[in-house]
């Protein structure tokens, strides 16, 4: 968002490129090994606004440094909801572009993504990018309720195994200020420095045809019945799917575009529901148009799955009711970086997927 969009702020002054406002649930197993190796102090390209927000969506602390130890002091913008935060920094921090970052464990942010969705909105009507360094937020109804509120999204399909990417970022801005105007550089940059198992960079502008594609999707998969609703779910289970604590689990999080593949491989697909197998042709170009960026490493992405394939998007398909009328099973910590339903996200409105998902699980 240029500065412009911020009537009367900061005119005549001289503005960082890029603010970006960094967040971090406060919660067990997060904090202060967040914020290790960030520079703090304002440079002439970008600047990082810091703060530990609650489960409630307050901010309960900010982060001011000018160097790496943890000040004591009380500063400007704590006990603040969001959304007097983001306006109260964007007044004291005005530049040319924003960024808003969050870190936490995923189940715990997705309940709060209308609410900074519409933080945002009454903030600055809209930034440049959201980025989320949770696990599984690269999904097509979280990236949706961003569409009006930013450009980009950057997000990731599986686990989210963090690594500071912050200091290098304004080291290469440093090194390519005429890049920076371009929120779609900053973001492959990110991409490149934050180096998660399956990064996606989507713009938002390619969410609406994707999920009106979805919509219609979905009205096919309604009318499966018997067989032909087994063999459906019978190839989402054999499908690309991320959030595999151990290699039996059957989560409920599909990659879109494999998803797509798979169901075109079905002769009796084909030859019962045609209409169906069309509109799941449909979801990979769009999905490919959708993502600017990404950066995927296949087979062993990390400690919990083996990832083959990924797209850049994950639909919601899950095959048991289970997986929709309570949270999925904790892990050792007691933690649960599963997806959680929300049906409060626009998306299920728009798309009438709640009706696909409890078709699928009342089989």
């Amino acid at each position: 968002m240029n500065i412009e969009g911020v009537a009367g702020k900061g005119r005549g002054r001289k503005h960082d490129h890029w603010t970006i406002f960094n967040f971090v649930l406060k919660e067990k197993g997060l904090g202060q090994d967040v914020f290790d190796g960030v520079d703090y102090r304002k440079d002439e390209h970008i600047r990082v606004v810091s703060a530990q927000i609650s489960e409630t969506g307050k901010v309960v602390r900010r982060f001011s440094k000018s160097s790496r130890k943890e000040t004591s002091r009380k500063v400007p913008g704590e006990k603040s909801s969001f959304a007097e935060f983001l306006k109260w920094g964007i007044k004291k921090y005005p530049a040319q572009r924003y960024m808003i970052a969050f870190d936490g464990h995923s189940h715990k942010l997705r309940p709060l993504l209308p609410s900074i969705d519409q933080a945002v909105k009454e903030a600055t009507g809209k930034v440049d990018i959201v980025k989320f360094g949770s696990c599984t937020m690269a999904h097509a109804d979280i990236v949706s309720e961003f569409r009006d509120s930013a450009d980009y999204l950057i997000a990731n399909q599986s686990f989210s195994i963090s690594e500071g990417y912050l200091e290098n970022l304004r080291k290469w801005a440093q090194a390519n200020p005429e890049k920076l105007d371009s929120p779609l550089e900053i973001g492959k940059r990110i991409l490149k420095e934050d180096r998660q198992t399956t990064h996606s960079l989507v713009n938002l502008k390619g969410v609406p045809e994707l999920n009106r594609a979805i919509r219609d999707f979905g009205e096919e998969i309604l009318k499966l019945e018997g067989r032909d609703l087994r063999e459906f779910r019978y190839i989402v289970g054999r499908s690309q799917r991320f959030c595999k604590h151990v290699n039996e689990d059957d989560p409920p999080l599909v990659d879109i575009h494999d998803l797509a593949v798979q169901l075109e491989g079905s002769w009796q697909l084909w030859k019962n529901h045609p209409d169906l197998v069309r509109s799941a042709r449909k979801l990979p170009p769009l999905v490919r148009e959708a993502i600017a960026a990404e950066r995927h490493i296949t087979g062993d992405g990390g400690e919990w799955e083996y990832i083959n394939k990924a797209s850049g998007l994950c639909l919601f398909v899950p095959l048991y009711a289970s997986f929709i009328t309570k949270p999925l099973p904790q892990d050792d910590d007691g933690e649960n970086d599963a997806y959680l339903y929300n049906p409060s996200l626009a998306f299920w409105k728009e798309t009438d997927w709640d009706k696909v998902i409890r078709h699928l699980t009342t089989y």
